[in-house]
């Protein structure tokens, strides 16, 4: 039975916690002020003031301090250019969009790369999950928004890199909580800390029985991050982590007239296929860093990690619609850093090279009322990536900071037909890019900095979309092209009275061949649109009102249409790209008492979306509104922090994805009315 909120118990709730509030305004006016961080996912650190490009961070306290962890959506609330989906489907993972980049995916994020602390979460082929990542392990998020294509290669919208916490005392810490639609959550870390060692250990198990029918969903995570000094000028960095995820169940999407009758309500072919996925994976690394001199640096690593993936969609379509899948994913880099800042004209420098290989065994079959029967499709696919990069920056007249860039990427794209009855779709693709980034900052003052910047970048379609053949042969879609862009930016961003960061981006982005999904009975294709372009407007504010309120607000405006895009004699042109909003905005509002007492509201407003190509249909505008309490007790050694949660207080009726160009005008996934959730930590 689904669980929900009374309005008076709501507003009693309410009006407790406020009265508690108003309490504890009786400090005094003392200021706390803002220093500048320093933005590592450049791999040339560099205070934000400094780099010529659009980022964002997100720390601990905004991170975890009374949020509910059940995905990273919560986390993405703080940075304009970010437009976050499908937080509440499992199923289909986080659809993350930078500047329009990652609308088109129909699981998964696409477009953007995603790090882990020194470890790839995105594929070569540029694909990512972020599942087996719990929100109650992250210390720090770095957004990274435009073209990284020459730092980090397939990656047009930007880069997301995400940091564990780092232990300086040895700990213990348990966190549980519970609320609306059977979601429950327990968390256990622990941390140790000696001269030249420490160490993390987190495990958490989280379910939920969702909002809507057969939207069931369990994983269990656990992880192990470890750090070691042999020696005053090296160290040592190892990750182990593996994901359990038995059960993950797809409502899928349904019509505005489904909609409006019952917006719980799960399509009938997703129940009668049983449409869902289960998930194993497991993730390991290793790096090391040596301090050469003071001025030089080399950093080592590898990685390897093997998913396991078994789902069924609602289809026969393409071979069949049950899928079982098996992928490694391993690889090895190093770079070179020199650094020399004490001088007239600082400079820095980065030389290095990846390497990386991605193996997914595909097979497919029929889906019989939610089993598998006979197969359809049997294949190897096979993505190597080979890249060497070369970073510089270069500060001069104390005033003037130039960056610039370049990456060669030498990819390969192989497939290996295992099912022969239908003729033999073997094949190899080979997709070489190279791939500046020029940029530029003027600082007047600390609170004044202009920057401007060039850059190109490309995305391959992934193996998933290269294999999700419209023939119904097996092998790779041939017809399908990299997206390639060229972008132009320019920006203002400072600190004023060491109490607000600002930051104003103007983009404009022209695209080739951008890749477009479409539906065919449920089963998901892609196709190249000619051209398309973006342009858009990202503002981001932080204050400090006073020592205990801290506000955040962003505004993004997105201007993204097709240019030259022709379907069966049907033109496209001049319509606006689907799945993105042009209008978005966030207010979040944090008060920190002297005595532990916190309050957390955030808002986030969406304009209306397209969910075709034709722009026939729009899904409606909608605001949430969320609210978060507790209390941190400190009692000799040990901290107890009791919390409550509530989200979409308007009770707003919305939807938490849009299905781009569904099959059947099937655009709407309903996200949950007004909900909450409660619970506690205690920390030795």
């Amino acid at each position: 039975m689904t669980n929900k909120i009374n309005g008076y118990m709501l507003l009693a709730i309410l009006l407790f916690f406020s009265t508690i509030l108003i309490g504890q305004i009786k400090t005094k006016d003392t200021v706390v002020t803002l220093i500048p961080v320093t933005i590592k996912s450049t791999r040339i650190a560099k205070s934000i003031l400094l780099i010529p490009v659009s980022v964002t961070t997100i720390d601990q306290k905004q991170i975890q301090q009374g949020s509910q962890q059940l995905s990273a959506k919560e986390v993405f609330k703080y940075s304009p250019g970010v437009f976050v989906q499908n937080a509440e489907n499992m199923a289909q993972d986080l659809r993350i969009a930078i500047r329009g980049f990652g609308a088109r995916a129909s699981f998964g994020i696409r477009g953007v790369r995603i790090l882990s602390d020194f470890i790839p979460e995105s594929t070569p082929d540029g694909q990512a999950q972020i599942d087996n990542l719990d929100m109650g392990m992250i210390s720090n998020v770095e957004v990274f928004r435009g073209a990284a294509a020459g730092i980090y290669g397939n990656a047009s919208g930007g880069v997301i890199r995400f940091e564990s916490e780092k232990v300086k005392k040895s700990f213990a810490e348990l966190r549980m909580s519970s609320g609306s639609y059977d979601f429950g959550k327990y968390q256990f870390k622990g941390g140790y800390a000696a001269k030249n060692f420490d160490m993390l250990g987190y495990v958490s198990h989280t379910k939920l029985l969702g909002y809507r029918k057969h939207n069931k969903s369990e994983n269990t995570l656990y992880n192990l991050n470890l750090n070691y000094q042999p020696t005053k000028k090296s160290e040592i960095k190892a990750i182990l982590n593996y994901l359990y995820s038995p059960i993950a169940l797809d409502p899928g999407g349904i019509t505005l007239e489904d909609l409006e009758e019952d917006p719980e309500q799960a399509r009938e072919k997703n129940i009668l296929y049983n449409a869902g996925e289960s998930v194993k994976q497991l993730k390991t690394g290793v790096q090391y860093i040596v301090n050469v001199n003071e001025k030089s640096t080399i950093k080592a690593k590898t990685f390897f990690i093997s998913r396991m993936f078994d789902g069924k969609i609602p289809t026969n379509g393409n071979g069949g619609g049950v899928i079982d899948l098996d992928r490694t994913f391993w690889g090895i880099g190093a770079h070179y850093k020199y650094d020399n800042k004490n001088v007239k004209l600082p400079y820095q420098l980065v030389l290095g090279v990846d390497y990386q290989n991605q193996k997914d065994h595909r097979r497919r079959f029929k889906n019989k009322d939610g089993v598998a029967g006979d197969l359809g499709l049997d294949q190897d696919e096979i993505f190597i990536n080979k890249a060497v990069f070369l970073e510089q920056d270069i500060t001069f007249l104390d005033k003037i900071t130039a960056v610039l860039k370049l990456r060669y990427d030498a990819n390969t794209i192989k497939s290996t037909d295992y099912f022969l009855s239908n003729g033999d779709a073997s094949g190899e693709i080979s997709l070489n890019s190279f791939n500046p980034m020029l940029g530029l900052t003027y600082s007047f003052s600390e609170s004044l900095n202009l920057f401007a910047k060039y850059a190109t970048s490309f995305e391959t379609p992934t193996l998933q979309e290269f294999s999700a053949n419209p023939n119904n042969n097996g092998g790779f879609n041939l017809e399908l092209k990299p997206q390639e862009a060229t972008s132009f930016e320019l920006g203002i961003k400072g600190i004023v009275n060491q109490r607000m960061f600002y930051e104003l981006s103007l983009f404009s982005i022209n695209l080739k061949n951008e890749l477009v999904p479409y539906e065919i009975d449920g089963g998901d294709y892609f196709r190249n649109a000619g051209e398309s372009k973006r342009n858009g407007i990202e503002f981001g504010l932080t204050v400090k009102a006073k020592k205990y309120i801290t506000a955040n607000i962003n505004m993004t405006y997105s201007d993204f249409t097709f240019t030259d895009f022709v379907v069966d004699n049907t033109s496209y042109n001049n319509n606006f790209l689907p799945g993105i909003p042009k209008i978005t905005g966030a207010l979040n509002i944090a008060y920190q008492g002297l005595n532990g007492f916190y309050a957390n509201i955030n808002s986030e407003y969406v304009s209306s979306i397209f969910t075709d190509n034709k722009n026939a249909v729009e899904a409606a505008a909608y605001t949430l509104v969320g609210l978060n309490l507790g209390k941190i007790i400190n009692v000799s050694k040990i901290t107890v922090e009791p919390f409550i949660g509530l989200n979409n207080l308007l009770n707003e009726s919305y939807s938490s994805n849009i299905r781009i160009n569904a099959f059947g005008k099937r655009y709407y996934e309903p996200g949950p009315t007004i909900n909450f959730y409660i619970g506690g930590r205690i920390r030795i």
